[in-house]
């Protein structure tokens, strides 16, 4: 008999790289509606390309929103049926991408699945909590966790911008910031 958990990590191998956020390739705030909408359509591409959605009942695709001056404003990846590390279940999630003037501002995660508390439970294990902001260790990012009128879930994800915040939160990140 051959190594009896090799099943289990071929599989693990094989979907690794679709429970994570990201191939080799980074989105990062700043970069242009052009570069997001590729790294998406490659999600997409390397993932059928990779076999892994017949067997497991998954399934992502890619859709793109323009305004009428045909620039894009949105670029959204969905993700049915994936396993999620953290959350330890299948998520079916629509990755919005949205961008001002071709530029990426803002991502939202936005889960059918998944409860707000299941979400918060999760950013407070990684995130500093003031107030109803959930900021990383450097205060260079934050994201909002918030119910939608359809029922669905949202994580919501910022470049912090002290002078966006309200004043009572600015204060406390600032002065977070100075005991560091």
């Amino acid at each position: 008999m051959l190594i009896p958990n090799l099943p289990k990590i071929f599989i693990l191998t094989l979907l690794l790289p679709y429970c994570i956020n990201g191939y080799s390739q980074n989105i990062t705030f700043g970069q242009t509606a052009d570069v997001v909408k590729s790294y998406a359509e490659t999600q997409v591409n390397e993932f059928y390309n990779s076999g892994a959605n017949g067997t497991y009942d998954m399934a992502m695709k890619t859709q793109t929103k323009y305004n009428n001056d045909g620039h894009i404003v949105e670029v959204q990846l969905y993700k049915l049926h994936m396993p999620d590390i953290q959350l330890q279940k299948r998520v079916d999630c629509c990755i919005r991408y949205v961008m001002s003037k071709e530029i990426l501002t803002k991502i939202i995660f936005q889960y059918r699945n998944v409860t707000v508390n299941e979400l918060k439970i999760i950013a407070a294990k990684h995130h500093i909590l003031i107030g109803q902001y959930y900021f990383d260790a450097n205060f260079e990012h934050y994201q909002t966790i918030h119910e939608n009128p359809d029922g669905t879930s949202s994580v919501t994800f910022y470049t912090t911008d002290l002078d966006a915040l309200p004043k009572n939160i600015r204060d406390k990140v600032i002065s977070e910031q100075n005991i560091e």
